[in-house]
């Protein structure tokens, strides 16, 4: 979200407003998909999600979908590219690493940002009841109710994310630029109040204890995209 040449090709208008207006319709929507594929990733996978992965529906979407980046894509690719290929593992073998990373197991990772906040304060369980109401405020503005008990998972942030920045499409669709700029900054003061305070350590820990993973693949990606997403004062992407 920090600025950045976009680099899309256009056909030269007498409509520069309705032109640029078209540009960020599908940049907004190119990030929407990235952060709806994230959420999908960092859910508890079900059959709907070992059908895309067999299909290598993943990759090829997200390639898609960052292609307005123009030559910062670079950076992402390799990363696109590690979580290609086959996957023909059924459901059970799937829910069985995600229990082994995310669940009941002894090297368990959270993926819940209340497990990486609690240095901000002297009672850990009133800063994590202080942040989910906050969070639920925050969804609700928006007509949103995410799971009881998820809504400060990985999976519901990049879930809400993907929701402002579809929100966001539509508005430049319509040349409501007043409001898909603020949905623009709404999303930006979500990264950093959120997602982009504790996606770095996440990752980190993701691949520090499940390296080779698909879900180290997923946290990687979705490291370098924050990065670029973030810019200037993320502590991740490396």
């Amino acid at each position: 979200m920090n600025e950045r040449e976009i680099n899309i090709p256009t056909s030269i208008t007498n409509d520069p407003m309705g032109r640029a207006c078209r540009i960020l319709t599908t940049v907004s929507h190119g990030r929407a998909h990235v952060y709806r594929w994230l959420s999908l990733g960092f859910y508890p996978p079900d059959e709907e999600w070992v059908e895309s992965i067999k299909q290598n529906r993943l990759s090829a979407e997200l390639t898609e979908a960052t292609a307005w980046l123009g030559a910062d894509q670079q950076k992402l690719l390799p990363k696109i590219q590690n979580l290609a290929g086959p996957h023909s593992s059924p459901l059970e073998k799937w829910q069985a690493e995600y229990n082994r990373v995310f669940g009941k197991s002894i090297q368990r990772i959270s993926p819940r940002e209340s497990s990486y906040r609690w240095r901000d304060a002297s009672h850990i369980s009133d800063a994590a009841d202080s942040l989910l109401g906050g969070l639920q405020q925050e969804y609700h503005q928006f007509g949103l109710m995410p799971i009881a008990g998820m809504e400060d998972t990985v999976a519901v942030e990049c879930e809400f994310l993907a929701y402002l920045c579809e929100q966001e499409s539509k508005e430049w669709s319509s040349h409501a630029m007043s409001a898909a700029r603020e949905l623009r900054q709404q999303q930006r003061n979500f990264l950093i109040n959120h997602l982009g305070l504790w996606f770095p350590e996440f990752a980190h820990n993701v691949d520090d204890c499940a390296a080779d993973s698909f879900y180290s693949r997923l946290a990687n990606f979705g490291d370098a995209w924050l990065s670029l997403e973030y810019g200037s004062g993320y502590l991740g992407g490396a």
